[in-house]
């Protein structure tokens, strides 16, 4: 075979062996039901069994078993794998051309996944939450490393890629929480203020505003503060007592699909779950509810939308190519054979084989929840027994709760507690 005629199969080849490639989420479903049946230590093992290897889908294995080595409360273990994540998205900004012109030719899985914009985010996000959750004294100072890493990204996500949406006002509160376990209250400060600017909306942070306010001796701030919110500081309700924050990660991410069309664009469409808020209660008491502080099926949607240019533009070129790699070898088979028809069958076989064979690049992180939720209480310094019970759209009981026993709660600290609803 001379080199002209092989270098004219090579797409042909590559598309037979895209088309041996299973995809990420149907390799992965056993682990992905053992999560969601709440067997999270099961789930863990199959994820790591190749978070470890290099290859196109390893920073998928890397989120996946990361969150449910986190939702197993392993939270050292959880966090080799995030910190592994951050490392090889930094090396895949790097990926090699041929990849990418491959991809253009047969399929977009050819590439490595490189993870969304707000995947990247969310990788710091939960490795915060894992040194604070894992306790210890240095926990709050590990966890502002992985706040400070976050704020650099989106920085860059706003400034440079013009992502303003991906501000994460979730990330800011526990940026805000870290903080003030870590005694520097005046960056706590700095910190809810861009929350309440992100989500003034979000009623935890109005009084963190204004205790810190009075707190600092930021009197005119607190002033404005306590006037714009109605509530005012009382000082004497602090003593002897802490404060519990609960983080709630509520149901399912949106999962990546192709559309049924020429070009099978990705699209992301929402999954159905039934607990939609969390309300805490002590001694059967309400205490508060949990709001939604980052949406992230929301956040989801959106970037694939504000990325759908360069996709579309890279589709239409994988279509051209497509189109050039049949007339070529309708051309070959209608010089060799001198028969028309049979050149017309080569052709139309070939590029409907080449098109049936690129797929649209559907990978997502699969166990991320739809939100983060959050609701704050203060309680007397002792041990607590609290229950979260778990709500419906209308407010309802769903009848799922959870419990946590022996909560410690200290005179001026903050207990950090967090739960996860997979229904």
């Amino acid at each position: 075979m001379s080199v002209r005629r092989s270098a004219a199969l090579w797409p042909l080849l590559a598309a037979l062996a895209a088309a041996g490639c299973v995809p990420y989420k149907h390799r992965t479903a056993e682990a992905r039901r053992a999560f969601y049946a709440g067997d999270c230590d099961r789930s863990a093992e199959l994820y790591s069994r190749h978070a470890g290897e290099p290859g196109r889908e390893q920073l998928l294995y890397l989120f996946d078993a990361g969150l449910a080595l986190h939702t197993a409360k392993r939270y050292a273990e959880s966090n080799r794998c995030f910190l592994a994540a951050d490392r090889l998205i930094q090396e895949l900004n790097f990926v090699h051309l041929g990849a990418q012109a491959a991809s253009v030719v047969f399929d977009d899985r050819a590439v490595p996944y490189q993870g969304e914009e707000f995947e990247d985010a969310l990788i710091n996000v939960f490795a915060a939450l894992n040194f604070i959750l894992a306790g210890g004294p240095k926990g709050p100072e590990e966890a502002l490393v992985e706040c400070r890493r976050l704020d650099w990204k989106l920085r860059e996500f706003s400034e440079l890629r013009g992502r303003k949406y991906l501000q994460n006002a979730f990330a800011r509160y526990l940026s805000g929480l870290a903080y003030e376990m870590d005694r520097e209250p005046n960056d706590a400060y700095i910190d809810y203020k861009l929350v309440h600017k992100l989500r003034p909306d979000f009623e935890p942070v109005k009084a963190d505003l204004v205790r810190l306010a009075r707190r600092l001796g930021f009197a005119d701030d607190a002033e404005q503060w306590e006037k714009k919110f109605g509530i005012r500081h009382d000082p004497a309700a602090e003593r002897g007592s802490g404060e519990v924050v609960l983080v709630y990660q509520c149901g399912r991410a949106p999962e990546k699909v192709p559309q049924d069309d020429l070009l099978d664009l990705p699209v992301y469409v929402p999954r159905a779950f039934r607990d939609r808020a969390a309300e805490v209660l002590w001694n059967d008491r309400p205490l508060a509810r949990t709001q939604v502080l980052e949406d992230i099926e929301a956040t989801a949607i959106r970037t694939l939308a504000d990325r759908m240019g360069p996709i579309v533009a890279k589709r239409l070129a994988s279509l051209a190519v497509k189109t050039g790699v049949a007339v070529g070898a309708h051309e070959l088979v209608r010089r060799r054979t001198k028969h028309h028809e049979l050149a017309d069958a080569a052709g139309l076989f070939l590029f409907m084989l080449l098109k049936g064979l690129d797929q649209a690049d559907t990978r997502s992180w699969l166990t991320l929840p739809a939100n983060l939720q959050v609701a704050r209480v203060r309680l007397s310094a002792g041990t607590h027994t609290l229950r979260v019970v778990f709500l419906d759209a209308a407010g309802a009981p769903t009848g799922h709760q959870a419990e946590f026993l022996n909560v410690p709660v200290r005179e001026g600290a903050i207990t950090l507690l967090v739960t996860r609803t997979l229904q």
